[in-house]
């Protein structure tokens, strides 16, 4: 959901006009690991 939500304010724009280039879909890509990575040590409570 997080990712979700990231990715439309991030590249909504880019993505409805059709203008993602390749630097846009790996920056994209990564919208959806990283919430989930800095989750997990937060959830260990480390």
């Amino acid at each position: 959901m997080v990712g979700s939500i990231l990715l439309a304010i991030n590249h909504g724009s880019a993505l409805l006009s059709g203008t993602m280039t390749a630097g846009r879909w790996s920056s994209a890509l990564l919208t959806y690991p990283v919430p989930y990575a800095v989750n997990i040590p937060l959830a260990d409570g480390k």
